[in-house]
């Protein structure tokens, strides 16, 4: 099979698989009630003004849709990085794997910060709608059978996005949206499904740990606000 017929193959199958297991995350409506907040690590953090976030202790994770880049597939083989063993089933392995990977990060990460994790929704339980998209990964082994080792300084890249809503309500209270390279700090190494997990897993964990930070943030700032409102108001607190 020449290699433009290969393109064609391979990008039908992973739109495919695409469609079947992945949505793209989508940036914020407008008209969300959300509001920008200065975030020092997240590229661009907004929640919903007044939200009471000290009210929520219970977390409830959403599964994690995963999308590739539009041109991943197409790159891989242009460069010489893919064979003709790519195919949906490579993709969808890889994008099962990112998901549970992800999700395991954000339960630990919301852990440290003091959440419990909820088995339904409920009063007190946050929603967390985490999704990857644009993925792009370096040459995993998967895809370089029959070809000599490459060395890579990155794995890959991917925007990370985390909506939290109000498990009882459904009301949108927080969007974070951070586009993040899983990065070998520049030093030169042999690619693998190791390196690649490796890497992904650090770029996965500094983000959740990013999120739940700032939304313990809020929390705390919220649960202050309520505890000043007697003093403010000229009363005692009881």
């Amino acid at each position: 099979m020449n290699t433009r017929a290969l393109n064609a193959v391979c990008v039908a199958a992973l739109a495919a698989c695409a469609a079947g297991l992945s949505l793209h995350a989508e940036s914020a409506p407008p008209g969300d009630g959300l509001a920008p907040v200065s975030s020092r690590y997240l590229d661009d953090l907004r929640l919903r003004p007044g939200a009471d976030f000290g009210a929520y202790r219970w977390i409830l994770i959403d599964p994690v849709p995963v999308e590739f880049h539009r041109n991943w597939v197409r790159n891989m083989i242009t460069e010489g990085r893919a064979t003709h063993k790519l195919n949906a089933e490579d993709a969808s392995v890889i994008a099962r794997d990112f998901a549970a990977s992800l999700e395991r990060i954000l339960v630990g990460a919301f852990k440290a910060k003091g959440y419990e994790l909820a088995a339904t929704p409920g009063p007190g339980v946050l929603r967390l709608s985490p999704a990857i998209s644009e993925l792009y990964v370096n040459a995993p082994d998967r895809l370089l059978i029959g070809r000599s080792a490459m060395f890579v300084r990155e794995a890959g890249d991917a925007v990370l996005t985390l909506d939290a809503r109000d498990s009882a309500t459904g009301e949108l209270l927080a969007r974070v949206v951070h586009r993040g390279t899983a990065s070998s700090m520049n030093r030169f190494m042999r690619s693998s499904d190791v390196f690649t997990r490796y890497w992904f897993d650090a770029l996965f964990s500094h983000w959740a740990t990013d999120c739940a930070g700032e939304l313990a943030r809020a929390a705390r700032r919220a649960t202050l606000s309520r505890l000043d409102e007697p003093r403010s108001a000229g009363g005692a607190l009881q």
